[in-house]
């Protein structure tokens, strides 16, 4: 266990600047755990558990190619899908799954939008049931929605106890 400044290099890459706790090098392979550096290289496989930081801004969140994919910033909130949710929100409860759910969310709650774009725009509406492309895309105060299916409630901004089933259903 100690803390490490240079460069390490193996199978998988190199770690750069951290502190390396239970390791073993072992034949031009490293086994142990990286804290506070940066593992570069190529695949890493786990026998464990991966544990991730509380999100933030800064923290606890899987990118790809650049873009935030998985996230749970927040309280009770899980977002997966690039551009998914975001880091400024203050509701709970949110679900978005799907390229750009419920990335506008300011303080809604209780949402589950599941498809690219599905309740994009909402920012403070909650318990509404987005599920299909574009599902409640311009969705912002309305509340108690279900829309599912592909653009169904797509137009619906502030609308309340709507529920709508098919493909641009009450569109």
């Amino acid at each position: 266990n100690g803390t490490f400044a240079g460069t390490l290099s193996g199978n998988v890459g190199s770690f750069t600047a951290g502190t390396i706790g239970a390791s073993t090098y072992n034949g031009g392979n490293f086994y142990g755990n990286f804290y506070g550096g940066n593992l570069d290289g190529g695949s890493v496989s786990l026998s464990g558990t991966l544990n991730l930081p509380a999100t933030s801004a800064s923290a606890g969140i899987i990118n790809s190619g650049g873009n935030r994919l998985l996230h749970t910033y927040g309280n009770q909130n899980f977002f997966a899908g690039v551009n998914a949710g975001n880091f400024t929100l203050s509701g709970n409860g949110n679900v978005g799954l799907g390229y750009g759910a419920l990335a506008s969310d300011t303080s809604g709650s209780g949402n589950t939008a599941n498809g690219a774009w599905a309740l994009f725009s909402n920012t403070t509406g909650s318990a509404n049931i987005a599920s299909g492309y574009n599902a409640l895309y311009y969705n912002t105060s309305g509340s108690d929605n279900l829309a599912y299916g592909n653009a169904a409630l797509l137009f619906n901004t502030s609308g309340q106890n709507n529920a709508a089933c098919g493909d641009s259903a009450l569109y």
